[in-house]
């Protein structure tokens, strides 16, 4: 019984674990950006209202799973970005922030090649009381197979790894 949980949880932890393209997976088109998103999924009514253990801390996983996708939004241009493209094919976006946590600029760095897209993530200016130069705050790989994937975060007040994610795919 145990050996089926685990199964129910890896499938579960995969299936949210998705991270998919907002376009086809070939090589994007110039004036189009790839945008990471992770994909969400919803707790079954029967596991997030049941009294069993095991499907607690499943419906606990994927819920904690799921507020990953508000990292997505940090590596999608805003719209009032400003586009740029480096010589080594790099597409390069910036855009400034005015909230309740500071001011800022936001550098948003996207790498495609024909096997992965990555995106990295600059801070310069004052975020939630830290002042950052250039600061590296998010890394995100995706293989565009799904085979492997990885989603990094730096904490803004010590420069430490805050946490790495890292999974694949795997056809069964």
């Amino acid at each position: 019984m145990r050996t089926i949980k685990l199964l129910i949880l890896l499938t579960v932890m995969a299936t949210v674990f998705t991270v998919r393209c907002s376009k086809d997976d070939d090589t994007t088109p110039a004036g189009d950006v790839q945008k990471f998103e992770v994909k969400s999924v919803q707790v079954p009514k029967a596991m997030a209202e049941s009294n069993d253990p095991g499907a607690k801390m499943a419906a606990g996983y994927i819920n904690m799973i799921n507020g990953l996708s508000g990292y997505s939004a940090f590596l999608s241009p805003s719209g009032n970005n400003t586009p740029g493209n480096s010589d080594n094919g790099e597409r390069i976006f910036t855009w400034k922030v005015n909230d309740k946590t500071g001011v800022y600029t936001v550098k948003l760095v996207i790498k495609e090649t024909n096997g992965e897209i990555v995106w990295d993530m600059y801070i310069t200016g004052t975020m939630e009381g830290n002042v950052l130069n250039n600061f590296h705050y998010i890394h995100a790989l995706k293989q565009k197979d799904n085979s492997w994937n990885v989603l990094t975060v730096w904490e803004l007040e010590t420069g430490k790894k805050y946490m790495e994610l890292s999974w694949s795919i795997i056809p069964i």
